[in-house]
């Protein structure tokens, strides 16, 4: 079991455990008043709708850690960056300028869908928001945010052959004291972007951050803004 699943299952405890009991159903009583047939129909439309509450549980810890597809969320997920947030001056967030072609089959520019650029080379690269990465999404409590990260490179063998890649990210705070490591390794496949190696990150502050991922021998860093607004 990896650590996804783990996280999984112990989010489905959690939740299961802070549910109300059921209400008691007697079937003999059921039976009584409206017959065995009437009493085995409602059992099996309570158990249904128990099982069902259980899947939608379940789809939605797959959703928050970017393994499911989300409505505001196409596929795996789209880039953590906020539009709408700006970096401080204090914080010089790397801009993808000039912005990294890939070789094919990967697509020259990034998809529209992201407002993001290529960043990189042929080793190791990823996507930047044309702006700058501003991460406030995907809370995990009051103290850490879980971002995910998507990386390509064209040692990368693919998801069938290299399901769980070898790549680290890890992150140095600049404006203060902070570090943190990588959390779960997988990867992703979207149409408009093929697939991709996917990275959990908890960035445990906010603040001012270098990402830095390690993929072989290939290192690729940039800065991005953090903040819990």
């Amino acid at each position: 079991m990896d650590e996804i699943e783990e996280r999984l299952g112990e989010a489905g405890e959690r939740w299961r455990a802070s549910q109300p009991l059921p209400p008691s159903i007697d079937p003999a009583s059921l039976a009584a008043a409206t017959g065995n047939g009437a009493a085995g129909v409602l059992v099996s439309l309570v158990a249904g709708v128990a099982a069902a509450a259980v899947v939608l549980a379940t789809a939605g810890l797959a959703v928050q850690f970017g393994i499911w597809p989300g409505a505001e969320s196409p596929n795996v997920g789209a880039s953590s960056s906020d539009g709408g947030a700006s970096a401080p001056g204090s914080c010089s967030v790397t801009r993808p300028d000039p912005a990294f072609v890939p070789p094919a089959p990967y697509p020259e520019v990034a998809p529209p869908l992201y407002e993001s650029e290529w960043f990189g080379s042929a080793e190791l690269w990823t996507m930047i928001h044309r702006d700058g990465e501003v991460w406030n999404h995907f809370p995990r409590g009051p103290d850490h945010l879980f971002v995910k990260s998507f990386w390509w490179s064209l040692a990368w063998a693919g998801s069938r052959d290299d399901p769980t890649p070898g790549i680290t990210v890890a992150g140095t705070r600049l404006d203060g004291p902070g570090t943190f490591t990588s959390g779960p390794v997988t990867n992703a496949q979207r149409d408009d972007f093929g697939e991709a190696m996917l990275v959990g990150m908890e960035i445990p502050s906010p603040g001012c951050w270098q990402i830095t991922a390690t993929y072989g021998d290939a290192v690729l860093s940039y800065v991005v803004w953090v903040t819990y607004d």
